[in-house]
């Protein structure tokens, strides 16, 4: 029974061995509650319009069959399922419920080794359902065949969009990022699109790293970006170049979570796509921003940070000082082209930083100390005695022709629309 005037309802996901007042409140004895005095007369179903569901450890489907007996799903405009692990509660959704008014759909998916593709498969089938979204939220293991045909379906009245796919589909499968092809399809399937929340994987400020900012600046009607650069680690990576030289400990293999010593062509690669300063966060705003029709771009959150590909713990101390977070906004006034830059989190970075110090030594018994001192060394010689102070980020590869065609060597994301 829900109360006949409540319209939105969040569940809080809580789990009683991590809160030792709930374990105490739960374990007092108290008499079973008896109902109200006297009984509220109420609608056998209530008519939510907000409903959050956030379950530990996941979302099933009789927690979803409970809650369509107390409220009418197809009157709901938000919905939020929080902990998805395996196809069961979307196939319920998909097969057995209706969501006719429903705006905003934010799913989180966690795929387990014996439920991935069954999962991604049901996630389809849900949003194939629905009635074009205004809003929609993807995040956790999502695959890019899954992405592509969220945004073709519900692209043409999406206003708002987000895309994190932070994790894998599948037992070893590779983490998605976005590349240039799937910009471009949100560009080609979202006409209307006012906010955009997405990553892009970085790669080494090349040319398709630039490419992929390019063409979020194509999308003439996104007025607000918040973009979080991957920096994994390129998934272009040339094994022959020159450039991997002196530091290539020439294995020919590159690492992953079953090794224990990383190449040192890795560690180099970490270090150069980490590192984000203030430089590199305005050149991509220039790019995002500079537009010569549709809306004009007013703000601008760019985050950083992830080593998926270096799986490193002992890099932490320097991904933490170099991967920095950036906000931009434009000014107000419509006759000016100026705008405010703001680094996230600066004053708690420099607090730390003083308490750590500049030097080395408190660092030499990690593993792998040496080899990163010595990449870091080789890319960012020592000028000032304090290794904080001397490193910067690699500038962005400018394309010389504007009217260059957008080019993308993984075009993989095409294949699926």
């Amino acid at each position: 029974m829900i109360a006949p005037n409540l319209r939105r309802v969040k569940t809080v996901s809580c789990c009683p061995p991590g809160c030792p007042g709930l374990v105490r409140y739960l374990e007092m004895p108290r008499k079973p509650w008896r109902g109200f005095v006297p009984p509220i007369d109420t609608p056998k179903r209530a008519n939510l319009a907000s409903l959050s569901l956030t379950v530990y450890p996941y979302i099933t489907r009789e927690k979803l069959q409970f809650w369509d007996t107390l409220t009418d799903l197809s009157k709901l405009r938000s919905l939020v399922l929080d902990a998805l692990s395996d196809s069961e509660p979307l196939m319920y959704a998909a097969e057995n419920a209706r969501f006719d008014c429903l705006e905003r759909l934010v799913l989180r998916l966690k795929c387990l080794a014996d439920s991935g593709q069954g999962l991604i498969s049901s996630a389809e089938m849900f949003l194939e359902t629905l009635n074009p979204l205004k809003t929609l939220q993807l995040y956790g293991d999502v695959s890019r065949p899954l992405m592509a045909k969220a945004v073709k379906r519900h692209g043409g009245a999406l206003r708002e969009l987000t895309l994190r796919a932070t994790g894998r589909t599948a037992p070893g499968q590779e983490p998605v990022s976005h590349n240039l092809a799937d910009i471009t399809c949100i560009r080609d399937c979202c006409p209307i699109l006012d906010y955009l929340n997405t990553e892009v994987r970085r790669s080494e400020s090349d040319r398709h790293e630039t490419q992929c900012y390019r063409a979020l600046g194509t999308l003439t009607s996104l007025t607000r970006l918040e973009l979080h650069l991957d920096c994994s680690g390129s998934i272009f990576k040339d094994q022959t170049s020159v450039e991997r030289g002196s530091l290539d400990d020439g294995s020919g293999t590159l690492w992953d979570s079953s090794d224990t010593r990383p190449r040192d062509a890795d560690i180099r690669d970490a270090l150069i796509n980490c590192a984000v300063d203030e430089a590199l966060a305005r050149a991509i705003w220039h790019i995002v921003s500079a537009r010569e029709r549709g809306r004009q771009f007013s703000r601008l959150l760019i985050t950083s940070g992830g080593t998926k590909t270096v799986r490193l713990l002992d890099m932490y101390y320097w991904i933490r000082h170099m991967s920095r977070s950036y906000l931009f906004t434009r000014c107000i006034r419509d006759d000016q082209n100026s705008f405010d830059v703001l680094e996230i989190g600066k004053e708690a970075r420099e607090e730390l930083e003083e308490e750590e110090g500049g030097g080395w030594q408190q660092w030499c018994p990690l593993v792998n100390y040496g080899r990163i001192k010595t990449a870091f060394g080789e890319l960012w010689p020592l000028k000032t005695g304090n290794w904080r102070h001397d490193w910067s980020s690699r500038p962005l590869e400018m394309i010389s022709d504007p009217s260059e065609p957008f080019q993308s060597r993984d075009s993989e994301a095409g294949d699926y629309l």
